[in-house]
């Protein structure tokens, strides 16, 4: 209806809008989409100025952008598309001009400068010659730089013939070698690979690089524009917001100051009964019911310790209700100034621990130590992270204590020879170092941290930790491998330890951050890592079956008759016979030849059909009638279930390795760790060997044990 019939709604609106303008109908209304405190806490309005905008949200640019951003090949969000996405839709004209302050002048209209985030959105570019134009010590860019350029030589052709590959311009007054050389700087870093940003500059700044990328290079979106944003959360300290007036206010340069005081909150631990009111969502306190479980967040006031009322925020609460709950606050106000002076490593070390939304920087160090960049496309870097200093202040003595073991253990190992212990040593240290590498790559750092520096000095520990128990000596070239492993994992996080450790300890040539990402594919290449841990898995589980032996017998409840004869008291063993039986028996043998029955084509076996198929041959065949069926079905699973694992050695009739061979191998560590003096092994098939109950019992890899006292 009216004038605009037909027309569509999108369009019409404006049509009608100028209409009703130009007739005296209506008038343009500015307001804030929210309330705008200023710093002196008055309501802002919108000021009716003159004004320059650009047109983001016009369609065409937009959709050129949209199209970018929702690919997967040619954009990176980290999880965050979604917002990207919403600010293209949400983002209109944005005013790009002010008649004040620092900026540069707009150069059709010199009365206004142009605003600052406005000004911000390709500055990467200028980057990439700026160690040409500009050089060192020059911020403001006064003196002339290496090239010998000076700044009103720069025009718009010039800036044409470097960013935009057109004709060089003869007039220009500069060598051509020289803006040769500044094109082939910019086409050799261009696209941007990575930027990082806070989250709340998703619905300006990082939106509009996205737009002016598009604008100025439009026809190379796969050259030119941004291949990937990540956004990361605020930097929260020990789970509080930072905040000068808390006092817990950390700059990068204080917190490597020996001279940092940081006002750290008490925390304290109050009973139900001790908890007066609990805060409720319009802010009000109130009693909380006698049985009710308190919220963790929750904001209450509490008696504490000293008989006291104090406000606080329950960072612990009981998972379920009981008579004694408990609750662990954190003082609102109560605490004590303390010196906290880290290194530069462990702030990182913190930092990279307190979640994968702030130590996001270093993904660019690792990825050169892989020669490889990825395209990750998940992170959890929106949520804020929390520094605590409890993880900075630890890394200092966690790292000195690595330093020192690093140093001690090269001179202290002198073992050549190698065992299972060092095979399976360098497996974990290997998957230590896969997931590590994965965790990087999709720069999540707290995972990073946990796989390449605690679970890897975890591996370290079980490996000392046998040899301490064994009083061996440890393998020299496992325990090198760790410490370069190690070095490398964490240099991303902390590269001045792991510089150190490469050069200093290690004695490597070169630095730490040109070598390449350690697979210790090489090292465990010469031996069959199924077969090691299934050795080691056995050494595990024999320890587990020998110490139940070695327990006192349970009690049994018996009444107690006149002339009951008290038995003896129960003495702890002092020494063991192990018994082993090498052969297969009968049964085991026609177990397996069934399950082989059961392979497909592929060589995998039907999981879902197996078992009923299995079953009913179970009565076919003399070997396994006789047997229990429990007994029967749980063995037959554990082999479908290695079989499909790819494992095809538990379908041999005899088993890949010598069990006595291996019980000797770590015989010292397996009598160390019974605590038992000493420890003989046996194989059933010797007559010699004392006949006992553990002796019946023995199977193929489940060998037994018989304590007595010496």
């Amino acid at each position: 209806m009216g004038k605009f019939k037909g027309v569509k709604v999108k369009d019409a609106k404006d049509q009608e809008r100028e209409l009703m303008i130009s007739e005296g109908k209506a008038r343009e209304y500015w307001e804030p989409e929210n309330l705008v405190l200023s710093r002196t806490n008055d309501k802002c309005i919108v000021a009716y100025l003159d004004q320059w905008y650009l047109t983001y949200g016009e369609e065409e640019w937009r959709d050129a952008v949209m199209k970018h951003v929702k690919s997967d090949k040619s954009f990176s969000a980290y999880g965050c598309r979604k917002d990207y996405i919403d600010a293209l839709n949400w983002m209109g004209k944005w005013a790009c001009s002010r008649s004040f302050g620092l900026g540069t002048i707009l150069p059709w209209d010199k009365k206004f400068v142009i605003e600052s985030l406005s000004d911000s959105t390709i500055y990467m570019a200028y980057y990439t010659i700026a160690h040409l134009l500009q050089g060192e010590n020059n911020m403001d860019g006064q003196k002339v730089g290496p090239s010998g350029i000076k700044s009103e030589q720069m025009n718009d052709m010039v800036w044409d013939y470097i960013f935009q590959g057109k004709a060089f311009p003869e007039k220009c007054g500069i060598e051509k070698s020289k803006l040769e050389e500044m094109r082939r700087e910019f086409e050799f870093w261009y696209p941007m690979d990575l930027r990082v940003s806070g989250k709340d500059l998703i619905r300006n700044h990082l939106t509009m690089c996205l737009y002016n990328h598009a604008a100025i290079w439009a026809d190379k979106a796969l050259e030119r524009w941004p291949k990937s944003f990540f956004t990361n959360g605020h930097v929260m300290v020990d789970a509080e917001k930072m905040s000068k007036s808390k006092g817990n206010f950390i700059t990068l340069l204080n917190a490597i100051d020996s001279e940092n005081m940081h006002w750290k909150l008490h925390k304290e631990d109050v009973k139900q009964g001790n908890i007066v009111s609990v805060q409720n969502k319009d802010g009000d306190f109130q009693a909380p019911s006698k049985d009710a479980l308190i919220e963790e967040s929750s904001v209450v006031k509490f008696q504490g310790a000293d008989k006291v009322t104090y406000t606080g925020t329950i960072i612990k609460a009981p998972k379920k209700k009981s008579k004694k709950m408990s609750y662990t606050v954190k003082h609102d106000t109560k605490g004590e100034w303390t010196s906290q002076s880290w290194t530069v490593d462990t702030v990182r070390l913190a930092l990279s621990s307190a979640g994968d939304g702030t130590f996001f920087f270093i993904s660019f160090f690792y990825q050169i130590l892989t020669y490889s960049l990825t395209d990750p496309q998940t992170h959890t870097g929106m949520e804020d992270a929390n520094f605590e200093s409890d993880v900075a202040n630890n890394g200092i003595l966690r790292l000195t204590k690595e330093l020192e073991w690093f140093q001690t253990s090269l001179k202290g190992s002198s073992r050549t020879s190698i065992k299972t212990v060092d095979r399976v040593f360098l497996l974990k240290v290997k998957e230590c170092m896969k997931l590590a590498k994965e965790a990087y790559e999709t720069m999540k750092f707290r995972d990073a941290v946990k796989s390449g520096f605690y679970d890897l000095q975890n591996a370290r520990d079980e490996y000392r930790n046998y040899h301490h128990i064994s009083k061996e000596v440890m393998n020299l070239k496992c325990v090198e491998t760790y410490i370069a492993a190690q070095a490398v994992a964490i240099a991303p996080v902390c590269p001045h330890w792991a510089e150190w450790i490469w050069t200093e300890i290690l004695k490597k040539q070169g630095s730490v951050t040109n070598t390449k990402w350690l697979s210790l594919e090489y090292e465990t290449n010469m031996f069959d890592a199924r077969l090691e841990l299934r050795r080691s898995d056995y050494i595990t589980q024999a320890i587990q079956s020998f110490r139940g032996v070695l327990k006192p017998p349970k009690k049994k409840k018996k009444k107690k008759k006149a002339d009951a004869v008290e038995e003896p008291k129960w003495v702890r063993p002092t020494a063991g016979r192990v018994y082993v039986r090498r052969d297969f028996e009968p049964w085991r043998l026609a177990l397996i030849e069934e399950v082989k029955n059961l392979r497909g084509a592929d060589g995998t076996i039907n999981s879902k059909t197996a078992m009923k198929t299995f079953i009913q041959r179970i009565n076919q065949v003399p070997a396994l009638k006789a047997l229990a069926p429990k007994l029967i079905k749980k063995n037959a699973a554990r082999l479908i279930a290695k079989v499909n694992d790819g494992d095809l050695s538990y379908l041999d009739s005899k088993l890949p390795f010598d069990e006595v061979e291996l019980l000797k191998e770590n015989l010292e560590f397996i009598t160390k760790s019974l605590e038992l003096k000493k420890i003989t092994i046996h194989l059933i098939s010797d007559k010699s060997a004392p006949d006992c109950h553990a002796k019946e019992l023995a199977a193929p890899e489940e060998p037994k044990m018989m304590g007595y006292v010496e």
